[in-house]
């Protein structure tokens, strides 16, 4: 029976109801029908008034000052403002030791220290880190800023680490971001029109003068580091592309042949087809009125090499030569 259900008695009162039960603040704290009353009394009696008012007032589910904890239907508990244990924390499976904890003590956000565990600040960055061991790829941001403008002022300032710029017409630009240990990726992607890339204003880079442009050329990519805030270093990729009538796949043949005085003498270059043949006299002196000039020409699986030498003395009109000298050769073909 609660003390709200019994006529007349107020419901934070302490009694006894007609049954023999003991009643605090509403609840029943003690029930033997059979035991004598006393012993009620008797177990009131042993608590000091100090005590029973921990107990005066308490609301289930909510902490206060100098009050019993008592928890609500869902167990629950809330305004308890520090709390201390001298074992671990455990929530569901999860077991935190006093050890766990330190590692989230004192943190300075965007900070690395050691044993600590590591929180961005709010610009999601964190310094301090000495080394860092991946099993993954490191991944990088990309972006395609439309280049702009014609001074440091007001060129496209790039944010991301990878930058594909379009609109290149060789005024337009880019603007490095300032501040130190910033690397970053420039590509133009124009394929002929140069793109000026711009240090942070006052900045310089590969230490030209201040605010100076860097000249990208059209379909052409750089590599910028800052080495410290304002002063970058650009370091440009080789040019990928290739030469005229480069293509896979081809051979090189190579090989030394002695004239047989015939003209031409022939050389079996081994390929499948020759585009391209070149010979040089071996020899560490000048050839005099002897064989000086060779020209070749190209005949299916091999190369006929004409051998040419000055008529005369004082005559350097090129007759053909019946010499026997070597010669070095280098084909290319498939």
């Amino acid at each position: 029976m609660s003390a709200t259900a019994t006529l007349g008695v107020p419901p934070n009162a302490a009694y006894i109801d007609r049954d023999g039960d003991l009643h605090l603040n509403g609840a029943k704290v003690y029930n033997d029908a059979e035991a004598d009353i006393s012993d009620s009394l008797e177990q009131l009696n042993a608590l000091a008034p100090a005590e029973l008012a921990f107990l005066d007032g308490v609301t289930a589910g909510t902490a206060a000052a100098s009050k019993a904890v008592v928890l609500d239907a869902n167990l629950d508990i809330s305004t308890i403002r520090h709390l201390t244990i001298n074992g671990n924390l455990v929530t569901g499976a999860t077991t935190l030791a006093e050890s766990d904890l330190a590692k989230i003590d004192g943190i300075t956000n965007g900070t690395a220290a050691a044993s600590k565990a590591l929180v961005l600040d709010a610009s999601s960055d964190i310094t301090g880190i000495r080394h860092a061991t991946l099993t993954g790829l490191v991944k990088h941001s990309v972006a395609s800023p439309a280049a702009a403008g014609s001074l440091t002022s007001d060129a496209t300032v790039l944010a991301a680490d990878v930058n594909g710029v379009t609109g290149a017409d060789g005024t337009t630009g880019v603007k490095l971001p300032s501040g130190g240990g910033i690397r970053m990726a420039v590509v133009n992607t124009h394929a002929t029109n140069t793109l000026k890339v711009y240090p942070p204003t006052g900045g310089t880079i590969n230490g030209a003068g201040a605010d100076a442009a860097y000249s990208l050329l059209g379909g052409r990519r750089a590599f910028f580091a800052a080495t410290a805030a304002g002063t970058y270093l650009a370091f440009e990729a080789p040019d990928s592309t290739a030469p005229a009538a480069v293509a896979a796949g081809y051979k090189i043949a190579r090989g030394e042949t002695a004239l047989d005085g015939g003209n031409p003498t022939s050389v079996a270059h081994g390929l499948t087809t020759c585009i391209a043949f070149t010979a040089t006299l071996v020899g560490t002196a000048a050839p005099a009125l002897s064989t000086s000039v060779l020209t070749a020409n190209i005949n299916g699986a091999n190369v006929d090499v004409y051998a040419w030498k000055p008529t005369g003395a004082g005559d350097t009109t090129l007759t053909a030569s019946t010499g026997t000298e070597s010669f070095y050769w280098i084909a290319i073909g498939t």
